[in-house]
């Protein structure tokens, strides 16, 4: 049984969700209390699972609450329910809270988001998965022009002169942003030749995912990997990501959908730097034809490179949604929702750009199938698949232009 407890300054909210979360009593273990010191009393009294909170009460911000939380009872979920729409305490509530709700919340998307992040906790703190990677000499930290760049963005008065001063203390990865700013994947009407050109036209939440990604491959380059089978990968996350932020209909969460798909193979770096002989058998394994790469992985290694990524980006900090979609790119089935997610766009992708461009067989290969009843469930039918794998021609093709492509820059 979870047990969850509940910050609100305002007896009245505490007592509508005690109420609208009744039918969960034998599942949750609710706590309901109106102030931050209260809430740190409750977590000393019992180990706790989840805290949801809002962040302005008179007796100690939210924002305040959850940074101690975070540095006294780390495997806690920390997820802010709040009506406060301002900038300034969404962007601080960035570093601190897993998951930001909006009131009013229905009891069924708070349901949701409580299930979906305690389930994500729980692989992530997986005994066999930390042993794993635990055990490896070291891993890499959060890459500096990444965390540099996060902490502009987090100002609200910042522009894309601000964004381009810290991607150029890197010549390096100024260049690379350049070069995939003028790809065919995001097809500019004319050269764009300053950095500051590429983040107005593709916009921060782009420029930052393909800094991440820049910054990733880079970090992992001293590995002992084939140069085309890098190459191969890094083309297939890009491709990835253009097409899942293609497959959603709204802007909501669409940064969400290209850093997933940019990011959802880095398992596979970080066991080819780490644990390269593992890789090597579970890829024999595949080769011999007697069980797919990821059960081969999991035979080697007892978790798949989709734990072992979704573990590292949990390290880092990047958004749950990210980091679930990683975590379950090849099994969506498994996060308990309704609506098309992010897990849901990267799966897809991937296993759309896999059948067109299915790689190299040293591991770092695609193997990826969709998920049909899933999509089904999800109200996805034939004819819909059918357009996706049209869209996914143009990707691979590099002929993703126009109106609809330039919707993932927003």
């Amino acid at each position: 049984m979870k047990r969850v407890v509940f910050v609100d300054d305002e007896a009245l909210v505490l007592e509508a969700l005690r109420d609208r979360l009744r039918a969960h009593r034998k599942r949750w273990d609710m706590h309901f209390v109106q102030d931050a010191q209260a809430a740190l009393d409750a977590l000393a009294d019992a180990r706790t699972d989840v805290v949801v909170t809002d962040v302005r009460m008179p007796k100690g911000g939210g924002i305040e609450l959850l940074k101690q939380i975070r540095q006294e009872h780390p495997h806690v979920v920390r997820i802010v329910l709040s009506g406060d729409t301002g900038l300034k305490n969404a962007f601080a509530a960035v570093p601190v809270a897993h998951q930001w709700l909006t009131k009013p919340c229905s009891g069924d998307l708070l349901e949701t988001t409580i299930e979906r992040t305690c389930g994500l906790y729980d692989l992530l703190h997986n005994e066999s998965l930390q042993e794993i990677v635990g055990g490896a000499d070291t891993l890499p930290s959060l890459p500096k022009v990444y965390a540099e760049l996060a902490r502009t963005l987090a100002d609200p008065r910042a522009c894309a002169k601000h964004v381009a001063a810290v991607v150029e203390k890197d010549m390096a990865m100024c260049a690379k942003v350049l070069q995939l700013a003028n790809s065919s994947f995001f097809g500019p009407k004319q050269r764009i030749v300053s950095l500051e050109g590429a983040v107005s036209y593709l916009g921060t939440t782009m420029i930052r995912s393909l800094i991440l990604c820049a910054e990733v491959f880079r970090v992992f380059e001293a590995a002992k990997v084939d140069a085309r089978s890098l190459e191969h990968l890094q083309a297939h996350a890009l491709k990835t990501a253009q097409l899942a932020a293609r497959l959603t209909t709204t802007h909501n969460g669409v940064e969400h959908f290209f850093a997933a798909g940019v990011l959802h193979d880095v398992g596979k770096l970080v066991v080819a730097s780490l644990m390269p002989e593992r890789l090597r058998r579970a890829a024999l394994a595949a080769q011999g034809g007697k069980q797919g790469m990821l059960a081969a992985e999991t035979a080697s290694m007892g978790v798949t490179h989709a734990e072992i990524g979704a573990y590292l980006l949990g390290l880092w900090g990047l958004p749950l949604p990210v980091v679930e979609a990683v975590a379950y790119h090849h099994r969506p089935s498994r996060v308990p929702h309704t609506g098309f997610a992010a897990v849901d766009a990267v799966h897809v992708a991937d296993a759309l750009v896999a059948e067109l461009e299915p790689g190299p067989e040293d591991g770092f290969g695609d193997e990826a199938e969709l998920d049909l009843d899933h999509l089904f469930k999800l109200g996805v039918g034939q004819d819909r698949l059918e357009a996706w794998r049209a869209l996914a021609e143009r990707c691979v093709g590099g002929l993703a232009t126009g109106p609809a492509a330039r919707r993932t820059r927003r």
